[in-house]
């Protein structure tokens, strides 16, 4: 693993959703797959804006229902159509506990292709993070990879 860099072993990039994409678009591009848990949020230009947890989904939906004097079938409906940008807005605002907002949004450290593989692992260890985004030179995703993805590299003879 000491010698390998972060190209040569990242994951294809899991389904990726614009700014603008409603609720709706983004769970039926990551439902399909049961063990996609993160949602990858790009600009209109494909820059990373950040990469969110599908919980923060659930507790936008679930705090907006709770809200609501409208029946909770009638309110889903309604929110399916927000767009996923302000699912990450109400996240940074209404989480006030860092440990709890640090798994839900921005749960990623980001590297670039020729970054080594012991390097991520150390970032993303010192920053408590699970996953490792490699970006081009625009902050464009190139791929990804998981904490257990690098550790499992390091046991590879």
């Amino acid at each position: 693993m000491e010698n390998k860099t972060l190209g040569e072993v990242m994951r294809p990039l899991e389904p990726t959703v614009l700014v603008n994409d409603t609720i709706d678009t983004v769970l039926k591009k990551s439902l399909p797959d049961p063990g996609n848990w993160i949602v990858t949020v790009l600009d209109e230009q494909g820059k990373l804006i950040t990469v969110i947890h599908e919980e923060a989904i659930q507790i936008f939906l679930n705090d907006k229902i709770k809200e609501s004097d409208e029946t909770a079938k009638e309110v889903y409906a309604k929110l399916l159509q927000t767009p996923i940008n302000e699912v990450v807005n109400y996240i940074k605002t209404e989480i006030k506990n860092p440990e709890k907002l640090s798994t839900l949004i921005d749960i990623y450290v980001p590297l670039d292709i020729e970054n080594k593989c012991l390097t991520a692992l150390s970032k993303m260890d010192m920053e408590g993070k699970y996953l490792t985004f490699i970006l081009d030179s625009n902050s464009a995703p190139m791929g990804y990879l998981t904490t257990n993805d690098l550790r499992k590299l390091g046991f590879q003879f």
